[in-house]
């Protein structure tokens, strides 16, 4: 299989608040699920795949008054693609989780 993009997008054009982290290496198994964790804490956003980070990148802007549509799974900037697969245990969290809260998430949805 080829490589494929992952991206963690944060923007708002009401705030201004930017974030575009990518991890252009990632080729996954079909039939095998992956745990992906997205966060941004203060000026960083970070991706994770299966409990270990993967990308980073400088975040600017504040979400407090956000204008357009959150989504999961939908890629509105680049050209309108959505996932083609299944999306299982969404969660959507009011602070940044640390790198140990996001390893347990993992290793608690291996059990």
């Amino acid at each position: 299989a080829s490589p494929t993009r992952l991206i963690f997008v944060g923007a708002s054009l009401a705030s201004g608040a930017i974030f575009n982290v990518q991890y252009t290496s990632f080729t996954p198994v079909i039939g095998r699920w992956y745990h992906f964790v997205g966060t941004r804490n203060g000026s960083t956003a970070y991706l994770f795949v299966d409990g270990a980070q993967v990308a980073s990148a400088a975040a600017s802007g504040s979400f407090a008054n956000m204008t357009t549509a959150f989504t999961i799974g939908y890629d509105r900037l680049n050209g309108g693609r959505y996932v083609d697969g299944t999306i299982d245990d969404v969660r959507v969290y009011n602070r940044a989780l640390t790198r140990t809260e996001i390893r347990q998430l993992y290793e608690a949805g291996r059990r």
